[in-house]
Parts: C-alpha cells; structure tokens; sequence
C-alpha cells in the first residue's frame, strides 16, 4: 500500500475503515450464528435424550407387562380348566406368571419418569394389590379343592381385578405416549426457533459480505488510482533522468565524432572506440526508458544481431576488466539474431560480466569468458570466470534482490545487477541459470529466444519458422 503525505489521508483511508468495521462484524455475527446454534442445541439434546432413554423403554415395557397380564389370565383359565377335569392344579404355572407380570412392572417403574404422577403410581399400586389379594383367594380355592368357588372368583372379581390393573396400564401408556408428543413439540418449536434465527444471521452475514466486498473494491480503485498515478510520475522522472543522461552524452558523442576526422591516427582510433561507447550507452538508456515505459513488458518485434553486439560491448568492458589484472575473452557468439533490443542484451552481459570482476577476488587464474551456444529454442549465452565459485546449494535465488556481502571484506552490495538479469530476461521470454564449483569457477547464464526472417522479410522466431508460421513484424517472443 503507497503511504500518504503527511498531513493527509490516504485516499483509499475511508473504504479501508469501512472494510475493518464489515470485518469485524461478520466475524461477531458468525461467533453469534455459532453460539446460537449451540444454545439450541443444549436445549433440544436433553429433550431428545430422554425420548430414547426414558420414553422409548417404558413404553416398551408396558406392553410387556400388559401382555405378562394376559399370559397370567391364560395361566389361571388352564388351571380351572384342569380342575373341572379331575386333574391337579399346577400352582407353579400361575406362580411364574405373576412373576413375569411383577419384573415387567419393575422395569417399567425403572424406565418410566415421562407420564407418571403420584396419583398414578397410587393408582397403579392399588390395582396390583387388589389384583394380588384376589389372586391368593383364587390359589385357596384351587388348594382346596373347591372348583366351584374357583369358578366364581375368576368369573367375579378376578376378572374385574385384571380388568382394572389393564386400565391402569392403557392409562400409563397414554401418558407415556403424550409426554413424547410434547417433548416432539418442544423439538419443533427450539428447531423452528433455530432455523429462524440462522436465517436472519446468515441475511446479516449476507449483508456485511456485501459491505466488505464494496469497502474492497473502492479499497482496490483507490490503490489502482494512486499506482495509476505514480506511475506517470515515474514516466514523467524517467522521461527526465533519461533527457539529463543522453544530453550530456550527446555534447560527448559530437566531440568524439569531431576527434574522429583528426590527422593523429592514434586519436582517430580513440575517438573511434568512444564513440561506439557512448551509442551503446545510448541504446542502454533508450532500451531500459522504453522498457519502463512499458509497465515492465518487453518491447514487441524487437531484435539484435548477437554477435556484432558483443563485440562492440567487450570493447567497452575491457579496460574494467585489465584494471582488475583480467583476462576478459570473447569465446564464441554464433551470427544470431535474438529477441530483445540491442540495449538490452548490453545490460544483461555487462551487469554479469561485472558481477564475475567484483567476485574474482584474489584468485591466481583471472580469466572471464563469454560465450554463446544454442539452446531447445533458444540462444544461450554464459559468462563464466575462474573466481571462487558459489556457496553450495545456491540456486536461482541469487538473481532476486538482496543484500549480499562482497569478497575479501569489501561490504555489502544488493544485488540488483544479478536481479536485473533475472528481470529482463524472463520478461523476454528467456530463463536465467548458475552453475558453480566452489575453488573452480561459476558460470551464469541467460537464455533468449533465436529470431530469423520469413520469405517477405518479416522477422519471426525460430520456433514459429521451424512450424511454418510466418506472423507479421509485430510477433511476440516464446518463452522458453
């Protein structure tokens, strides 16, 4: 973000508070959504839970027992009906049927807690125990022989006994059942209750997503505004670094050419070679103003001829380099044409060339050699030297910028010029590369796509004139 002059705001100062405040608030209103859903949720868990452990089971259970009744009347009919034949009661029958009816009723009362009231516990123990007296008269009779007295009991007041005890049960199981309807009726009205609430917050989260996307976007056309405007004040400073730089060079470039018709032959050759020094400076400036111009993308159909290129460019770098005590060689450069200005191509070979002088530190061998070789698609050109070579394990990173310590105690530099290479040979469809041996050398290098002329003369790439494709002058490069 591009800070503000002192004194004002920045433009974009409003949407950006507008924005922390959408923010904030979508955060507090999803914590809320959150929390609410657990809240209900700590409600209709307990409701549910004790459907399944309470309800549920003590329904289950009295139907056993009203069906452990049933078995206990079946029980005493057969044994009537066996005394009426002659045969002996089977007490052991009727006894274990009202064991049967007694445990299912003992889980029921363990189970049941939805339904029961005092009332209904006293009507149920009452019932049992009428239930139980006229079962002892009943298992007298059947003791004593006497079927007759056996037969008016059941037909009498055993059967109103049963009749009461299964009214009682039918009672406690309609109980049951409208307890669990009205725990289903709470669910529904905290599930309603939620599913209303989570509504109205996710139209809020709605709403204040809405916000910060517009506090965003005013946020990013402040930004787009303010960078739109550096930026051609950075054209306008460019425009004039450029003017005070190539003005003077100019004054240069006259006098040379003037020292250029004089009768020494000696200054003839001097003035010769600065004035090829100060064209190339010239097309270095041009190539890099043009290339800020350009927001940083490479010029389209522009193309050098490599080798006449270096040539000329060692002239003007070896002086630096026997200053140094090094031998500064031109290996071999194939008769190409690659895809960048002539400018450019200077800046991306001086700037390594440089860097291997300022490396080579005290090394016996001083020897830096540049040469050119072909790539897949592309022209490759190295730099190598015989300084002390790269830390292990150091990669592409080194053509990033950033603070890097100098050789032999000379301080630290940032880096820019390895950063330079890296930036305008990617933008120029190229790669960039080191291979270091340490105690032996490195060799850096950078790769441009190879450029050649169609059957009308148009420039193309080599890749396209291999496929059969001849676009117009004005064709991009290939990235490699």
């Amino acid at each position: 973000m591009l800070p503000a002059l002192p004194g004002q705001a920045y433009p974009g100062s409003r949407s950006v508070h507008a924005l922390g405040v959408a923010t904030a608030a979508l955060a507090i209103a999803t914590v809320g959504l959150l929390g609410y859903y657990e809240d209900r949720l700590t409600e209709v868990v307990p409701e549910m839970e004790a459907i399944r452990s309470q309800a549920v089971p003590a329904g289950q259970w009295i139907t056993q027992s009203r069906t452990s009744l049933r078995h206990l009347d079946a029980a005493i009919d057969q044994t009537l009906l066996e005394a009426f034949e002659g045969d002996p009661p089977r007490s052991a029958r009727v006894r274990g049927a009202r064991e049967d009816l007694d445990a299912s009723l003992s889980a029921f009362r363990m189970a049941a807690k939805d339904g029961r009231t005092a009332a209904s516990d006293a009507e149920l123990d009452g019932a049992i125990c009428r239930l139980d007296g006229t079962l002892r008269r009943l298992t007298d009779a059947f003791a004593h022989g006497d079927v007759a007295a056996a037969n008016r009991i059941d037909d009498g007041d055993w059967r109103r006994a049963s009749d009461e005890l299964d009214a009682v049960l039918r009672h406690l199981a309609a109980a049951g059942v409208a307890a669990v309807v009205d725990r289903a009726g709470r669910i529904q009205t905290l599930w309603s209750g939620a599913t209303r609430g989570a509504l109205l917050l996710g139209i809020l989260d709605l709403v204040l997503t809405l916000g910060a996307s517009i506090a965003v976007a005013h946020v990013i056309r402040a930004q787009a505004g303010r960078a739109a405007e550096q930026a051609g004040e950075l054209d306008l400073f460019a425009q004039r670094m450029a003017h005070d730089v190539l003005s003077p060079l100019s004054g240069a470039l006259l006098a040379l050419q003037t020292a250029e018709r004089s009768e020494n032959e000696r200054v003839r050759r001097a003035a010769l070679v600065g004035v090829g020094s100060v064209k190339r400076t010239q097309e270095v400036v041009d190539a890099l103003l043009a290339f800020a111009r350009a927001g940083a993308e490479p010029e389209r159909g522009a193309h050098c001829a490599a080798a006449a290129q270096l040539r000329g460019l060692l002239e003007d770098l070896r002086p630096q380099a026997e200053a140094e005590r090094i031998d500064l060689r031109l290996d071999h450069v194939p008769d190409v044409e690659v895809a960048c200005p002539a400018g450019v191509l200077d800046v991306l070979v001086t700037n390594l060339v440089r860097n291997a002088i300022h490396s080579m530190g005290n090394r016996p061998t001083r020897i830096i050699s540049i040469r050119a070789t072909d790539a897949a698609r592309a022209e490759r050109f190295e730099v190598a030297d015989t300084g002390p070579g790269l830390p292990e394990g150091t990669g592409e990173e080194i053509f990033e910028p950033a603070p890097r310590a100098r050789p032999h105690g000379r301080g630290a530099h940032l880096g820019l010029g390895l950063a330079t290479v890296g930036r305008l040979a990617r933008a120029y469809g190229g790669t960039v590369g080191v291979r270091s041996e340490r105690g032996v050398g490195s060799t850096f290098w950078f790769e441009l796509p190879r450029w050649t002329r169609g059957p009308r003369g148009e420039v193309v790439s080599l890749a396209a004139a291999r496929e059969g494709r001849h676009p117009g002058p004005e064709v991009g490069h290939t990235r490699t």
